[in-house]
């Protein structure tokens, strides 16, 4: 359970760096990174979501854990 908080905070720390600084996308052409932000931002949606589904795992029943896995994937 930490283990997947610390993935989903990275993972929220790597897209927030991702898209405020310019630097991660000068390699990638103009036209191409539309579609590199819409993956920062699906990134973004699944690590929330995992730590969301990390806290109801730890209030109630075991239910989630084949999403908690999904999302880690």
């Amino acid at each position: 359970m930490r283990l997947s908080d610390a993935v989903a905070t990275a993972t929220l720390a790597a897209v927030a760096a991702a898209l405020i600084l310019p630097d991660p996308y000068a390699a990638v052409p103009d036209h191409l990174r539309p579609g590199a932000w819409s993956q920062e931002t699906v990134s973004a949606h699944a690590a929330l979501a995992l730590l969301v589904v990390n806290a109801r795992l730890r209030r109630c029943c075991g239910k989630g854990w084949l999403i908690c896995a999904g999302l880690v994937g």
